[in-house]
């Protein structure tokens, strides 16, 4: 997952103004702000990197391991390249395959489209680790690496493949016309936020610890240099199923969880000025929607039904974007798995 503006990395240390008191009424707000997002927008969803888990079985074990080292080492296993040393690290055999750019003549890509690992595995066993990258998730990609690699070099059955066990699922959803400086994200598991900060712009949330897999949501735009009108953000989830490969048709929505704030529009409910609910959207950006509560007084007023912390959060629950639409985004997971994996999840899949 991408992260800008290490060298920039701020902070934004806010107290509630003075302002911020329990005589507001509701004839005082002013008509709250309209965050700037476009009125059309278009999701796209996709699978962005996959691993595959296959125990062998103890009578494999030495086919496996002198098949693979056959392979790694003969001139005549094209595409196939000896791999880093961080993968090496801890494996019997390890190496990097590439895929076929163009056939006419024959390009081989210059990152690899998977890793393949022959490790130890507890009670001396032994299993193989394929890690599938964006390019070899590509529709040709991952045909390639099925016919060649999974099929051909390793002579894996279709239904060894099926069980597979997939350890890392990266998810990777694409919001058009969403400005991701507009909005606070937040996931009621996970109140840690870290951030990225360029030239005093948001470009990048973690909610959590990025170590640990933690949704990713960042400035695709400003990414891609594309130019400052552009909206593009992207959300990245890597939900850990840990279940056959077969059985990623049936995966849980991961995105259900995750909440939009429209945090400007909202705080108009306990402070009207918009340079308020301007630091109070960065506030929640960067330390998040609870510590943003957290700030607010939580005592009610004489002439008050429900202190300020009260009508904020209610005001909160009722900001959600009428674009952020998890169930419409997760009817499209039967795509994406056809798109990253078309012999597998087709129509007429060999799997299931």
């Amino acid at each position: 997952m991408t992260a800008f503006g290490h060298g920039a990395s701020q902070r934004a240390y806010w107290e509630p103004p003075a302002m911020l008191d329990e005589s507001y009424s509701p004839g005082h707000i002013h008509p709250l702000f309209e965050s700037k997002t476009s009125k059309e927008v278009k999701a796209n969803l996709k699978v962005d990197r996959l691993t595959l888990l296959l125990p062998l079985h103890p009578n494999d074990h030495e086919i496996a391991l002198n098949h693979l080292i056959s392979l790694k080492l003969h001139a005549g296993a094209e595409g196939i390249l000896p791999a880093g040393w961080s993968a090496k690290k801890g494996s019997m055999v390890a190496f990097s395959v590439m895929i076929p750019t163009s056939t006419s003549p024959l390009i081989w890509s210059k990152t690899p489209g998977a890793l393949v690992q022959l490790k130890p595995a507890p009670g001396g066993k032994r299993l193989l680790r394929i890690e599938i990258f964006p390019l070899g998730l590509t529709p040709e990609g991952f045909t390639y690496l099925y016919d060649e690699l999974l099929c051909g070099h390793l002579s894996m059955h279709p239904g060894e493949i099926a069980k597979a066990r997939v350890s890392r699922l990266d998810l990777a959803l694409d919001l058009h016309g969403v400005r991701l400086q507009d909005w606070a994200w937040a996931m009621p598991s996970r109140s840690v936020v870290r951030h990225y900060v360029s030239k005093g712009v948001v470009r990048t949330l973690y909610l959590g610890s990025p170590k640990h897999g933690a949704p990713c949501i960042y400035d695709k735009a400003s990414q891609q240099k594309m130019s400052g009108g552009e909206a593009w953000t992207r959300v990245e989830l890597r939900p850990k199923p840990n279940v056959p490969l077969a059985a990623l048709p049936l995966l849980k929505n991961p995105f259900a969880a995750m909440r939009v704030y429209d945090v400007r529009s909202a705080f108009g409910v306990v402070n009207p000025g918009q340079v308020c609910r301007e630091l109070a959207l960065s506030h929640a950006q960067l330390k998040g929607i609870t510590n943003l509560l957290g700030h607010v007084p939580d005592t009610k007023g004489h002439s008050m039904a429900k202190s300020a912390r009260q009508r904020l959060r209610e005001a909160l629950d009722g900001s959600a974007p009428s674009w952020w639409t998890p169930q419409t985004f997760w009817q499209g997971w039967p795509d994406a798995l056809a798109m990253a994996m078309p012999p597998l999840f087709e129509k007429t899949p060999l799997i299931g």
